[in-house]
């Protein structure tokens, strides 16, 4: 950087009215430096300035920002020099017609796109539920973990036999005064092996011994329960509540290109019917 533009930067950024004393230029802009045909401006400077630097550090910002942005400007017009430029503009406009597309057809889509009611998800879950195989065993169920000498054992194991609404409340307070762990997932539908490694024995999500009633597994100082109320295998269907997102992630997508499409053949058949469109014989060439 010459003397002469760090003179006139340092000017512009210790005192925003000395900017009149500096050269103006033809746009009414203080021109900083120029460069093969190309200037940049100390407005330009300011603009991108870090808000809350000390004169210092704004000094050393901007002379940085000078010395890349003048490296910046030669790399391109040696660049233009030597590329196929042709190319390039021709891959620009490119580039820019599909922006433009794109950016309409989103407009459109976001214009027209309807919510996806539960019900299609359900109906399409009956149709194609083989295309959503679990991977491993889901379960719904209750899992405690209580010192050996619990009391009221007796009495929790027969809310854990019939897991309706009131028996897991009283399970909840169970938890709330023994318990050392507990967790409840008879609503939610929980990867099996998470629930299987909290018990000391792990069993396999094929043994029947799962689902005939609570499994009571004792350590030295402390007993597990846990109660099965619903098991799905691996390999068969995901239950709906977990294929769902995956549905409502097709069916939009399927939507947004059923939306795309019939906007295309809607534009192609006004096209026909209005005549824009003409098709040319090799005889008429």
């Amino acid at each position: 950087m010459t003397k002469t533009v760090s003179i006139l930067f340092l000017i512009g950024i210790m005192s925003w009215n000395a900017c009149n004393r500096l050269a103006v230029s033809d746009y009414g802009k203080t021109p900083v430096m120029e460069v093969a045909g190309q200037t940049l401006y100390y407005e330009d400077i300011m603009e991108i300035m870090p808000a809350g630097l000390s004169p210092t550090d704004s000094s050393n910002f901007a002379e940085n920002y000078i010395h890349r942005w003048a490296v910046n400007a030669l790399l391109y017009d040696k660049a233009a020099n030597n590329v196929d430029m042709k190319d390039i503009n021709r891959r620009a406009e490119q580039f820019k017609r599909e922006l433009i597309i794109n950016e309409y057809k989103r407009g459109l889509v976001e214009n027209r796109m309807k919510d996806i009611s539960e019900d299609s998800i359900a109906a399409f879950y009956e149709k194609q539920k083989d295309i959503f195989p679990l991977k491993e065993a889901v379960v719904k169920g209750v899992y405690l973990k209580v010192p050996a000498n619990a009391k009221k054992r007796i009495q929790l194991e027969k809310w854990l036999e019939d897991l309706n609404d009131g028996n897991l409340d009283n399970i909840m307070r169970y938890c709330t005064q023994y318990a050392l762990d507990c967790k409840f997932f008879n609503d939610t539908w929980t990867n099996y092996p998470e629930i299987a490694s909290l018990m000391p024995e792990q069993k396999d999500s094929n043994d029947p011994a799962l689902t005939r009633g609570t499994i009571i597994q004792y350590t030295e100082k402390e007993i597990h329960y846990l109660k099965i109320s619903g098991l799905i295998n691996a390999g068969k269907p995901m239950p709906l509540e977990m294929a769902a997102p995956d549905i409502l992630n097709i069916l939009t997508n399927k939507q947004k290109h059923d939306i795309i499409r019939n906007f295309e053949n809607e534009l192609y058949q006004e096209a026909i019917e209005d005549r824009q469109l003409r098709t040319f014989n090799r005889d008429e060439q």
